[in-house]
């Protein structure tokens, strides 16, 4: 396999990241196989080891990511609705259902991850879930 060009390999975290959350969505279940994330990233199964400690870290990198994601489907929506909290209550409502329809893999991981994965399983004990929490009580 040939080894990344020296700007995409100061990308390999993020790219692992989405390449996960990719996988997870295509695979329907947690069994991503680093070997899979590290073949779509383009560099190699021990590369990914350098900034994941194991798949349990990759994983909870890349449900920090989906906190990240639905925090700014919500937050985009409290713009919108600014100074109507029924319409942010409504639309905001629809805005994380819609996201756990589109993401239900990602969505499973963030709020209901299996034990075996050595991801916690309160949603808001990282600060990306805490961010969007806040949001969510900020509406009410």
């Amino acid at each position: 396999m040939a080894r990344p060009r020296k700007e995409q390999e100061l990308d390999i975290p993020r790219r692992a990241v989405e390449e996960t959350i990719r996988l997870l969505a295509q695979q329907g279940d947690f069994g991503v196989p680093l070997t899979a994330v590290a073949q779509a990233v383009g560099c190699t199964a021990p590369a990914l080891y350098g900034h994941f400690r194991n798949k349990n870290a990759l994983l909870r990198a890349a449900r920090d990511e989906g906190f990240g994601r639905l925090y700014n489907e919500k937050f985009a929506v409290f713009e919108q609705m600014r100074g109507d909290p029924f319409g942010y209550l409504r639309d905001g409502s629809y805005a994380y259902a819609r996201f756990a329809l589109e993401n239900p893999t990602l969505y499973r991981l963030m709020f209901s991850p299996p034990p075996k994965l050595g991801v916690s399983d309160d949603p808001w004990s990282s600060e990306a879930g805490r961010q969007v929490l806040s949001l969510l009580l900020t509406g009410l």
